[in-house]
């Protein structure tokens, strides 16, 4: 007998007459054994079944000196795939910041001159496997993550020059600059998940104060210094 555990399903639309066959993990009841072993779950047409264990540790890594080549590998790919629709792609979030402790996730993003019309990138992207989040709530920016299996990748279409894409750029070219708040961040990022281990909504909403400040203190290192985006971190050959 197989106990399945912790397990949450999200759904995203596929073209009909697909099935997807889902490996998911399971705890055998056979006390003689204590394996893991593994089940089968098939679905039909229209859905496709992305399947994430809400009970999955948040889990930070000590900073790796790889995450910015592995970025420059999937940047590059991401570019020639996209060609001139290509304003700005660049390495964001923790992964992107020397030394800062992270969820080993690649955060990307991709400017773009309009997020319409959307199959523009969409297609690309889905070519290169990746699974564009249709659940989204953020208007400003289109969604596409890892496919099953992969390696752990956040990509955000943003418009360029929007507040967003700006945001996201400031914040990190700040902590890089400023490696004191990155030491204060990631020790909070700990603490955070320790007392949030098993939530990861609530280790995001916790963070949201001290990213809020930071904002603030960038903003003003902004003015002071005469902030600007650095030149894309993959070039396009379009200036953005």
């Amino acid at each position: 007998m197989k106990a399945y555990q912790n397990l949450t399903v999200l759904v995203r639309l596929l073209p009909q007459n697909h099935t997807v066959l889902v490996r998911l993990p399971a705890v055998s009841h056979d006390r003689r054994s204590s394996a893991l072993r593994e089940g089968t779950l098939p679905l039909p047409a229209p859905l496709l079944l992305t399947a994430y264990t809400i009970g999955m540790k948040v889990e930070i890594a000590e900073y790796d000196a790889r995450w910015p080549c592995l970025f420059q590998e999937r940047g590059e790919r991401l570019r020639q795939a996209l060609g001139a629709i290509v304003l700005r792609i660049d390495h964001i979030s923790s992964t992107s910041i020397p030394g800062l402790a992270a969820k080993p996730i690649l955060d990307i993003q991709i400017s773009v001159a309009a997020l319409e019309p959307l199959a523009v990138f969409r297609e690309p992207l889905e070519a290169l496997h990746y699974v564009f989040r249709a659940d989204n709530i953020e208007l400003t920016k289109q969604y596409f993550r890892e496919s099953l299996g992969t390696r752990r990748e956040h990509v955000h279409v943003r418009k360029a020059g929007s507040w967003g894409e700006q945001f996201a750029l400031l914040v990190r070219d700040y902590m890089r600059a400023h490696p004191d708040e990155a030491a204060l961040y990631a020790s909070l990022k700990r603490d955070l998940a320790e007392r949030y281990r098993h939530d990861r909504h609530g280790y995001t909403q916790a963070k949201s104060p001290f990213i809020w400040s930071v904002m603030q203190r960038a903003t003003d290192w902004s003015q002071e210094i005469g902030w600007e985006p650095r030149p894309s971190d993959v070039p396009s050959g379009i200036r953005a």
